[in-house]
C-alpha cells in the first residue's frame, strides 16, 4: 500500500513540480532534468519495489506487465505509459520498455518517427537476437486490434516479418494474411497465407483462412476439400463445421453428408438452432420420427417458435 502511494505521489509531483518532466511521456520526456527532491524519490520507490518483488528484473516486468494490462485490457494508453515509466525506473536495462516507448511514440503519442528510432536502436543494442522486438510486437498487436487500427497492425507485421519471418510459428504472417483477407487482397492473402503454411503446415486456423479466400474468390470446391482438411486438424473446428453445413445443406441439399456435420456441430454444442436443422434434414429423407425429435429438442432449448411448426409436423401425425 505504501509503495502504491508513493508512485502516486511520485506521478503528480512529476507532473506539477517541474514542467519539463511529464509522466505522460516515455522517459519522463526527452528534456527532463530531474532536481535532487525527485531523484530521492525515485530512489525511494525503486528501492521498495525491488524489496516487494525480489530484484529488480522481476519488478520491472511486473511493471511493464502492469502496463499492458491497462493498455490492452482497459484501452488506457495514458496510464499505461505511466506504467512503463516506471518499469524503465527500475530497471533502464531491459530491452522491453524501449521497445515499448518506440511503438508508443510511433504510432500512439507524437508519432515521431526520428524518436522512436533513437528507442528502437537504444532496445537494439540491448537485444541481439531480437526476441524482445518480436515479443513487443506481438504484445501491441491485441492493442491495435482492439482499437481497430488496420495499417498499424500491417505496418508492425511487416516490420516482424524482416526481423525473423518464421517468429512465433510464422504468426505474423498468418496474421497479415487474415487482414489482406478482410481488405480483399487477395493475392497478398494468399501468398502470406501459403508461407504461414510452410512455417507451420498444422495450424486448423491459417487453413480456414485460405479456404475463407477461396470461397471470397468463389473457388467453392476447393474451399470444401480445405475445410474438410481442417477437420483432419481439429474435429471441433467449428467455423469449418458451420462452411461445410452450409455447403452441404443451405446449398446443396447433401442430406447424408450434412447429418454428419450437424453431428459433429452438436458434439461440441447442443443448440436448438442445431437441432432445427437436423429436423429439417431428416425430414427431407422422411424420417419423420428422428425430425420430429431433433424439432422437440429444439424447443427444449428455447427455441419457441418452432411450436407451431411442431403441431403441425408432429403432433398432428402422432409422432
Amino acid at each position: 500500500m505504501r509503495i502504491f502511494l508513493l508512485f502516486l505521489y511520485l506521478i503528480g509531483f512529476y507532473t506539477n513540480s517541474y514542467s519539463q518532466c511529464d509522466n505522460t511521456k516515455p522517459m519522463y520526456g526527452k528534456d527532463c532534468i530531474k532536481t535532487k527532491e525527485m531523484l530521492d524519490f525515485d530512489n525511494e520507490f525503486i528501492n521498495k519495489t525491488i524489496i516487494q518483488f525480489h530484484n529488480k528484473d522481476s519488478a520491472a516486468k511486473i511493471y511493464l506487465r502492469y502496463g499492458f494490462r491497462y493498455l490492452t485490457l482497459q484501452n488506457d494508453p495514458i496510464t499505461s505509459i505511466k506504467r512503463f515509466n516506471q518499469s524503465w525506473l527500475i530497471n533502464p536495462n531491459n530491452p522491453n520498455v524501449y521497445f515499448v516507448f518506440g511503438l508508443f511514440t510511433e504510432f500512439i503519442l507524437s508519432k515521431d518517427s526520428i524518436l522512436a528510432n533513437e528507442y528502437y536502436g537504444t532496445g537494439r543494442k540491448l537485444d541481439k537476437d531480437y526476441k524482445h522486438e518480436i515479443s513487443i510486437y506481438f504484445s501491441f498487436l491485441d492493442y491495435f486490434e482492439r482499437i481497430g487500427d488496420t495499417a498499424t497492425i500491417l505496418k508492425i507485421c511487416d516490420r516482424a516479418i524482416k526481423i525473423d519471418s518464421a517468429a512465433l510459428s510464422g504468426y505474423f504472417f498468418k496474421k497479415r494474411g487474415f487482414y489482406n483477407l478482410q481488405m480483399l487482397r487477395f493475392s497478398r492473402c494468399e501468398v502470406d497465407l501459403n508461407k504461414a503454411i510452410l512455417i507451420d503446415p498444422k495450424d486448423a486456423t491459417t487453413f480456414y483462412n485460405k479456404a475463407s479466400l477461396y470461397t471470397s474468390q468463389k473457388r467453392i470446391e476447393e474451399a470444401k476439400a480445405i475445410n474438410l482438411y481442417v477437420l483432419e486438424l481439429d474435429s471441433k473446428h467449428k467455423s469449418a463445421l458451420d462452411w461445410l453445413l452450409f455447403y452441404y445443406w443451405g446449398d446443396n441439399k447433401i442430406g447424408d453428408s450434412a447429418i454428419i456435420i450437424i453431428d459433429k456441430i452438436l458434439n461440441i454444442n447442443e443448440t436448438p438452432e442445431a437441432y432445427y436443422i437436423k429436423s429439417e434434414i431428416l425430414f427431407s429423407q422422411n424420417k419423420d420420427l428422428e425430425g420430429c425429435n431433433c424439432l422437440k429438442k429444439s424447443l427444449e432449448l428455447g427455441l419457441k417458435e418452432n411450436k407451431k411448426l411442431y403441431k403441425q409436423k408432429c403432433k398432428k401425425n402422432g409422432k
